[in-house]
């Protein structure tokens, strides 16, 4: 491991009241102590009536299917995420455009050191499209199996 990698723990978000995870994810979410922290963070910056929805986190490279982002899935740098709307029921799952609260909820993970992937649901920390779109010399977290 380099330097500049941690090798933090896997947090199963269920723990994590702060967070809300996809209703009907029952084989749990985890992401790196990193992640949660950050996004936890972020929560506080959004409007009281809007909370981040994690639909998805770490899984390993078997558990990836045709995932085009299953590298990033695969360090538990990586999230998908939607939004859910106090008094709303569940998000309908994936639409091709964001709800129209979401440029405030990307400005919160923005601010908190995470960067978006090609869709508007990804966003992650640490992992290689992190480094390259920051620049930094070498992703903060490697693949957990």
């Amino acid at each position: 491991m380099s330097p500049t990698q941690r090798d933090e723990p896997l947090r199963d978000l269920a723990r994590v009241h702060a967070l809300r995870t996809a209703d009907w994810r029952t084989d749990g979410v985890r992401l790196r102590s990193g992640v949660v922290d950050r996004l936890t963070a972020a929560q506080t910056f959004l409007p009281r009536a809007l909370r981040f929805l994690v639909v998805s986190g770490h899984h390993g490279p078997a558990g990836a299917g045709p995932c085009p982002d299953a590298a990033d899935h695969a360090t538990g740098g990586a999230v998908d995420l939607s939004l859910h709307v106090s008094g709303s029921p569940e998000p309908a799952l994936w639409s091709a455009a964001p709800p129209p609260e979401w440029p405030v909820c990307a400005a919160a993970l923005t601010a908190v050191g995470m960067v978006g992937g090609d869709t508007w649901w990804h966003w992650s920390f640490g992992d290689s499209r992190w480094c390259a779109s920051t620049g930094a010399q070498a992703p903060v977290y490697d693949p957990i199996p």
